[in-house]
């Protein structure tokens, strides 16, 4: 985490990068080729919503494992929108799937965790939009006619969602918006003041979480035509991207590397892939609420990818998964402790 930080915790939100070794003055490449956005499912909003006016696109098919938020944030566009029933831990990447194939289709394919992507063998006509939020750098691989993504996710920025199109095609613009700016000012403040707890100069956590959590509750709203807020862009613009996408990666190599628990459990280790992250499937719900609760009280916060699941195999789904965050933030020291805290819990399981 670096040799400034006293008080030490791991996931959750990002602290402000002051850090010069994560600062670059080269363009980054979220900066060519793309227009950006408030938020990821603004930049789909916006996309969907050209779609629909100058290429008469009337169906959107979502995968039924996926983030409902973003299912309900576009619901009010004149567009049918279909479900498809894909769970990225129990089927395969070449299920078919009962899809209109035709230039007024769109589906959504989720690059899940970094780990699985469906492959769409079949599809000619319909329209591919890629959901890169959990994999940024298949940007430059993407072969789908659009791309889209959170960056907020994987980067220590208050706000920013991303739209491209490998084929070239035009792309949508947001529009400047005052309250995006502001909220995303508010939760810069956030980010500072828990910066500022790390360092060990406040012991005030209460006060960065409640911003945190009124500034994501702000941050969608009515904005679904912004685009990313100055202040937002601004450190985006200086961000070394692939370096701090390279420590992530650098980092869950080392876990998977001293990870002493059951393989079956560790999905990152059962795929080609290293992914977003260290991704857990528990045996029940009790499992991981009990793992859960031991890492927290270790001040470790894991998350759960995606709570509000609808079908009954997704929920079940949804029970038993933890993801844990093991990014830039983390040094090995960082590493090793996570990882010896999980080795200890499974090894007196």
């Amino acid at each position: 985490m670096g040799g400034s930080i006293t008080n030490k915790e791991f996931g959750s939100d990002f602290h402000l990068c002051t850090e010069s070794k994560w600062q670059t003055n080269n363009q980054n490449f979220f900066l060519k080729n793309t227009t950006l956005f408030l938020s990821g499912r603004t930049a789909l909003y916006a996309l969907l919503k050209q779609g629909i006016k100058k290429h008469n696109w009337k169906t959107v098919y979502f995968p039924s494992y996926y983030c409902q938020e973003v299912v309900k944030f576009i619901q009010d566009l004149t567009i049918d929108v279909k479900i498809y029933d894909f769970n990225p831990f129990l089927d395969t990447i070449d299920k078919d799937f009962k899809i209109n194939d035709n230039p007024t289709s769109v589906i959504i394919n989720v690059d899940f965790f970094g780990l699985k992507h469906h492959l769409f063998l079949s599809i000619k006509k319909a329209v591919l939009i890629d959901d890169l939020t959990h994999n940024l750098e298949a940007i430059k691989t993407s072969t789908a006619d659009y791309v889209f993504g959170s960056l907020r996710k994987e980067l220590p920025i208050p706000s920013g969602g991303f739209l491209a199109s490998s084929n070239g095609f035009k792309l949508p613009k947001g529009k400047q918006s005052r309250l995006a700016n502001s909220i995303a000012i508010k939760k810069l403040t956030a980010m500072y003041l828990k910066k500022r707890y790390l360092e060990g100069l406040s012991n005030d956590k209460d006060t960065y979480r409640e911003i945190f959590i009124e500034s994501e509750e702000n941050l969608e709203g009515k904005l679904k035509s912004a685009k990313i807020p100055k202040t937002a862009k601004v450190l985006l613009q200086n961000l070394d991207i692939t370096q701090i996408l390279k420590a992530k990666k650098e980092n869950i190599n080392q876990a998977l590397s001293n990870l002493k628990i059951d393989k079956d459990l560790v999905l990152n280790s059962q795929k080609t892939r290293l992914g977003a992250g260290l991704v857990l499937q528990l045996k029940s719900k009790k499992n991981r609420d009990e793992l859960k609760s031991y890492l927290i009280s270790n001040k470790i916060y894991p998350a759960v990818l995606w709570p509000g699941q609808l079908t009954k195999r997704d929920i079940e789904i949804e029970d038993k998964v933890l993801f844990l965050h093991l990014d830039y933030r983390y040094n090995t020291e960082d590493i090793n402790l996570i990882i010896n805290k999980l080795n200890f819990y499974f090894s007196n399981e």
